[in-house]
C-alpha cells in the first residue's frame, strides 16, 4: 500500500520533467483519482514501479505536444538521430522514462522513500486503462493536453484534503502546487468565475482560496449567488488589501453554506502566504468529505477498531486493518474462522466496532488472502456513511 504523498510526488516529477525537457507552459493543474477504468484514447509512456510506490506511471499527449517534446529531446541527444522515425519516438520516450524515475527516486529520498524502475515501454493507440485505483492529473498547455496517470491496484490516502485557488495568476499555480502536492493534498485552479462555481459544485472541495479582488459586485452577493446551489459547507480563506478587509465585517462568518476561517494580507509574499494556509489547516478541524467513497485509510493502531462477524455457521471477532466508504479489511486470528468465509458470501449482521462508534450493516466477501479478508458494504444509510466518514476523516487527521 502507498499514500497520497508518494502518488502526488510521482506526478510532479512527471510534469517537471517534461517542462524542462521541452520549455512547456502547463497549466490548470486538476488531480482526481478514478476507480477501475479510465478511457485515454492514446499513445502511452508506460514506466513500472516497485518499492514505496508499486505501479504503473501511464503519459499521455496530444500528437503536437507530443511532437514537441520528442523534437526537444532528440535536439539534446544527437546520439537518437541515427535511428528511424519510430524508433527515435519510441527511444525518445524511453530515455524519457528513465530521467523521470530518477527525478521521483530524488523527491522521495527527502521524505525516506525509495522506488525502483521495473520497466519503460513505448505503448501505441491504448483505448483505456485498467487499475483498482487511478491517480491522474490532466493539464493543458498552448501546444495541447497533456493526462499523467498513476495505476495502483492497492492504494491507501493518509491525506486528501483539497484546495480550490480563485482569483490567483496562472503563472503563480506552479510554485502553490509544488508545496501542496508533494504534501498529499488535492489542488484546483479557477482562472474564471464560471469555472470557479462549476469547480465547487462538482469537487466538493474542502478549502476555496480567494482573492478579494476577484469577487464581484460586494462580498454578501457573492457568496449568495456563488454558493447558493452547493449541497455541502466550504471553508473559506480570503486575501485582501487594507482597504478591503473592513468588507468582511459586514457578512457573517459562517453560514449553512460556508465559514470564513481565515483572512491574510495581499502584503503577503506568496511563500508566507502558503505559509499562513498551513497554519490555518492545523489549527481548524476540516470537515470530512463524504463524496471521497474509495478513500481507504489504514487503521493503526487498532485495537479498538474490529468487527463482530454474527453469521450461519460464523461467529467471531477480527482486526479491522483499513477501512473506506466503500468497505472494510480485517485480520482474524484464528485461522478456523477463515474456513467460514468465501468470496461473494453474504454477511447478514456485521457489527463494526470504531473506537467510540458503533454501527451493524450488512456485507459481501469481495477477497481473501491468508488471513485477510476484505467486504464490501451493501446497503449503507445516510446514518452509517456519516459515522463511517466521521471515522475515515478522524484518522487522516491523526497521521
Amino acid at each position: 500500500m502507498i499514500d497520497g504523498k508518494i502518488i502526488n510526488i510521482s506526478l510532479l516529477a512527471c510534469v517537471n520533467v517534461l517542462k524542462q525537457i521541452a520549455n512547456i507552459d502547463i497549466t490548470k493543474k486538476s488531480i482526481f483519482i478514478a476507480k477501475e477504468s479510465y478511457s485515454i484514447d492514446s499513445d502511452l509512456l508506460k514506466i513500472g514501479l516497485k518499492g514505496d510506490l508499486n505501479g504503473d506511471i501511464l503519459i499521455a499527449m496530444n500528437p503536437a505536444l507530443k511532437k514537441k517534446v520528442v523534437d526537444a529531446f532528440t535536439e539534446q541527444y544527437k546520439q537518437l538521430a541515427n535511428s528511424d522515425s519510430i524508433d527515435i519516438e519510441q527511444s525518445a520516450f524511453e530515455e524519457i522514462g528513465n530521467i523521470i524515475v530518477a527525478k521521483i527516486s530524488a523527491y522521495l529520498v527527502q521524505i525516506q522513500k525509495k522506488t525502483d524502475i521495473t520497466t519503460v515501454k513505448y505503448l501505441s493507440n491504448v483505448k483505456e486503462i485498467n487499475y483498482e485505483n487511478i491517480a491522474i492529473i490532466d493539464m493543458s498547455s498552448p501546444d495541447g493536453n497533456i493526462s499523467i496517470c498513476i495505476g495502483i491496484n492497492e492504494i491507501q490516502f493518509t491525506r486528501s484534503i483539497s484546495f480550490l485557488f480563485f482569483g490567483f495568476p496562472e503563472d503563480s499555480m506552479e510554485d502553490i502546487t509544488t508545496q501542496f502536492i508533494p504534501k498529499g493534498f488535492e489542488v484546483y485552479f479557477s482562472p474564471t468565475i464560471e469555472s470557479f462555481i462549476s469547480t465547487l459544485s462538482q469537487k466538493k472541495i474542502d478549502i476555496a482560496i480567494i482573492d478579494f479582488y476577484a469577487v464581484k459586485p460586494d462580498l454578501s452577493r457573492f457568496l449568495k449567488s456563488t454558493l447558493s446551489a452547493l449541497t455541502y459547507k466550504v471553508n473559506l480563506i480570503f486575501g485582501v488589501t487594507k482597504l478591503d478587509a473592513p468588507k468582511l465585517k459586514e457578512v457573517p462568518a459562517s453560514d449553512e453554506k460556508y465559514q470564513i476561517i481565515g483572512i491574510y494580507l495581499k502584503t503577503f509574499s506568496l511563500n508566507e502566504m502558503i505559509k499562513y494556509i498551513f497554519t490555518v489547516i492545523e489549527k481548524i478541524g476540516v470537515r470530512a468529505d463524504d463524496r471521497r467513497k474509495h478513500i481507504r485509510v489504514c487503521i493503526t493502531p487498532n485495537n479498538r477498531y474490529y468487527v463482530r462477524i454474527k453469521d450461519k455457521g460464523a461467529n467471531f471477532n477480527a482486526r479491522l486493518v483499513d477501512i473506506s466508504l466503500g468497505g472494510f479489511r480485517a485480520e482474524i486470528d484464528l485461522d478456523d474462522n477463515m474456513s467460514h468465509l468465501f468470496i461473494g458470501k453474504e454477511l447478514e449482521t456485521v457489527d463494526i466496532f470504531l473506537k467510540f462508534n458503533r454501527l451493524i450493516t450488512s456485507c459481501k466477501v469481495v477477497s481473501i488472502d491468508k488471513k485477510y479478508f476484505s467486504v464490501s458494504y451493501n446497503n449503507l444509510t445516510d446514518q452509517e456513511r456519516n459515522i463511517i466518514s466521521q471515522t475515515i476523516f478522524k484518522l487522516l487527521s491523526e497521521k
